[in-house]
């Protein structure tokens, strides 16, 4: 099981997971699918979601895959 404060509302069949400040994702099981390493990210949009962890912002899919990366550098 997981520790969250906060969990958002599903939307492609995902919900934010937040716990001590970091965000995950869980499925519609409650099956954590992307563990709480984020420092941001937002809800799924056609399958799609906008995160922030230490090496930048990034687009991931439901699977927790990066498809798009913008470095912090």
């Amino acid at each position: 099981m997981f520790e969250a404060e906060e969990v958002g509302t599903f939307r492609s069949g995902m919900a934010t997971l937040v716990h001590n400040r970091k965000i995950g994702y869980i499925n519609t099981k409650r099956e954590m699918v992307i563990p709480q390493t984020l420092d941001s990210g937002s809800e799924f949009v056609e399958g799609v979601a906008q995160s922030e962890d230490h090496s930048g912002y990034k687009l991931i899919n439901t699977s927790g895959n990066v498809t798009c990366s913008l470095s912090a550098q």
